[in-house]
């Protein structure tokens, strides 16, 4: 990739560095070079990872002071992006975007890099993206309709998006990309590893794609109501609600709230409440002290047996073998 150009809305060109300070090396991806830009905005960090056949691009944004930012490279570029950290705004020529939401994902092409970026002041974002190669991409083109007519404009070199509707990545797919964050083994081993994930990244992507028709078509406020639900679910696990009661609490009926849903989130609202659980769980059990107890009521389940027998069916192993592992 041609030089990568970052320009603050004073038209003040924002000099990128490697000397990176030591309480900002926890968001280091394994094997990536990592550069940083700073200014009375905060920082701007960039790890990039190159593999075979794609490269992966991790970006935190700790954002003091409201601001506007344009990139710009002379370089084609064919990306997943994926907001993984809280919303934002951003504009690409030829593209529509503008309001990029927290978990949401999309493939798009563009012929060069020209883009508009806003973050709002006090808050911390992150970006996961993977640019992906047509040779990548070519085994999952053949089962996904939105990838083949994706890349039938790649070949025409049309900036373009896979999908003409907001789609969000699964449970399983967010622990994939956490399953990468969080690598800290052999950096040697590292582009195997990457490449691995990526791959069931891509699988997991296509499955759901797969899966969308062109009908039903929903309204906005159904899709506004299903994603309410969502944050209703992963803002108090301690509250178990049924389906009836998150419809209630939107303000919509059951079945519109699923259809919604499972076009949204690619799972019924009860399958992702529970796996949203268990990997709150996981989370907890890997990075507290807390008693297996406490977890258990903190995710919904007073009953620690409940727990535990539920959480060998998801993972295959018991919460204490977590537990374990964390301490040593």
């Amino acid at each position: 990739m041609s030089e990568f150009r970052i320009i603050s809305p004073e038209k003040e060109n924002i000099i990128l560095v490697n000397d990176i300070p030591d309480e900002l090396k926890k968001y280091r991806l394994a094997g990536a070079e990592s550069v940083m830009a700073k200014g009375n905005f905060g920082h701007m960090l960039f790890h990039h990872f190159k593999g075979n056949g794609f490269d992966i691009w991790y970006s935190n944004y700790l954002i003091r002071k409201t601001a506007m930012f344009i990139g710009s490279a002379n370089d084609p570029i064919l990306e997943l992006h994926i907001p993984f950290v809280n919303d934002f705004k951003a504009w690409w020529d030829g593209l529509e975007h503008g309001n990029l939401v927290n978990h949401q994902f999309e493939i798009s092409y563009v012929p060069f890099v020209n883009t508009k970026a806003e973050f709002i002041g006090g808050m911390n974002y992150h970006t996961f993206d993977i640019h992906l190669s047509k040779e990548i991409l070519q085994p999952y083109v053949l089962h996904c309709r939105k990838l083949s007519s994706l890349m039938d404009k790649v070949e025409k070199g049309k900036p373009a998006n896979m999908l003409d509707m907001i789609q969000f990545i699964s449970l399983d797919m967010i622990r994939v990309i956490r399953a990468m964050l969080d690598y800290k083994f052999h950096e040697g081993l590292a582009a195997n590893y990457f490449g691995g994930l990526v791959h069931e990244l891509l699988t997991l992507l296509t499955i759901q794609v797969s899966g969308i028709t062109d009908k039903p078509k929903f309204s906005t406020i159904d899709l506004n109501k299903a994603q309410e639900a969502r944050k209703i679910i992963v803002s108090d696990y301690e509250v178990y609600d049924t389906v009836e009661k998150l419809a209630k609490k939107v303000g919509t009926t059951e079945l519109k709230l699923q259809l919604a849903f499972k076009h949204l989130y690619g799972t019924t609202v009860a399958k992702f409440s529970r796996e949203a659980r268990m990997e709150e769980g996981y989370r907890l059990l890997q990075t507290t002290n807390s008693p297996l107890r406490v977890i258990c009521e903190m995710v919904g389940y007073p009953d620690p047996g409940n727990f535990s027998v539920r959480f060998k069916n998801h993972y295959g192993y018991w919460p204490g073998e977590i537990q374990k592992r964390a301490k040593r």
